[in-house]
């Protein structure tokens, strides 16, 4: 058995404890062939790490490991997820980032059994049209769309009654389709659209109104809405990186906002100090005149 375990733990370090909790980390492609007898060691793991290893699949030994609560498995070539994965009761965070051909209709049919899932992450992955079949995902709390090719949402997003932060960040977005159908989420507290070449914010911003922070950076905003004071909730806003050059005095009704991030922009100075010395609770940051 000893002779067994260190055989086991030569295998660079596949399997470690981490929080009196298993993790099996494969880092070598090569080291795939050995799964059988990793798993079969660690049947009772939560964790699994099988990125960046030129997988066409997940390897069918994983079906054992039914108390797995993250699985990441981004940077591959997966098509499809196998069905054992509606098995999988206690997920809970899935990172399927960086797989350019999977299928995203059956894979989120077959998350959908997973009624513990809190986390996707789909980054990176050439995504144009994100299928309706996403509002069978009803538990999710963070969803990661970032750095693909999406221009609107489906109208099944508002089913996310759960979602809490959505990261759109780094696509070719409508901010007016998207904003139609995010205002419909009721718990959504952060919103990252990070470099998604916005010129204009929409007053249907005030629909958010449970939203408490709001990254805005790296866009061609040259001003923010009025409607800017009805999210009430607000306590981080990040417009850093655009071309604002007017900030609406209704702000300084945000009575939960704590950070200001501005960057460099030419904001009328009085006007700055008058909106710092209306809101001493915030910390305002950045201004170039």
């Amino acid at each position: 058995m000893k002779k067994i375990l260190f055989s086991f733990l030569w295998i660079s370090s596949s399997v470690y404890s981490y929080d009196n909790h298993d993790t099996i980390r494969i880092t070598e492609k090569e080291h795939l062939k050995d799964m059988a007898l990793i798993v079969q060691q660690h049947l009772t793991a939560e964790a699994l790490y099988l990125n960046v290893l030129s997988l066409d699949s997940i390897p069918f030994e994983t079906g054992k490991l039914k108390f797995l609560n993250r699985i990441e498995v981004c940077c591959n070539n997966i098509r499809r997820l196998p069905h054992f994965f509606s098995d999988f009761t206690h997920l809970e965070v899935i990172n399927l980032g960086n797989n350019l051909k999977l299928d995203l209709k059956s894979s989120f049919m077959l998350l959908s059994k997973c009624y513990g899932l809190k986390e996707i992450q789909l980054y990176s992955s050439d995504i144009k049209i994100v299928p309706d079949e996403i509002s069978l995902l009803t538990s999710i709390v963070k969803l990661n769309l970032s750095n693909n090719i999406i221009k609107v949402l489906p109208e099944g997003m508002s089913k996310l009654s759960n979602l809490e932060e959505l990261n759109i960040s780094s696509n070719p977005i409508n901010i007016y389709s998207i904003l139609s159908t995010i205002k419909l989420l009721p718990r959504l507290k952060k919103l990252n659209i990070y470099n998604c070449k916005l010129t204009v914010i929409p007053d249907s911003l005030e629909s958010l109104g449970n939203l408490e922070e709001l990254i805005l950076t790296g866009n061609k905003i040259k001003s923010l809405p009025e409607s800017i004071s009805y999210l009430s909730k607000l306590k981080t806003l990040i417009i850093a990186d655009n071309q604002i050059e007017d900030i609406p005095l209704s702000i300084i009704k945000l009575k939960e906002l704590k950070v200001l991030l501005l960057g460099g922009y030419k904001i009328d100075e009085n006007k700055l100090n008058y909106i710092k010395k209306k809101m001493p609770w915030c910390n305002i940051i950045g201004n170039k005149i």
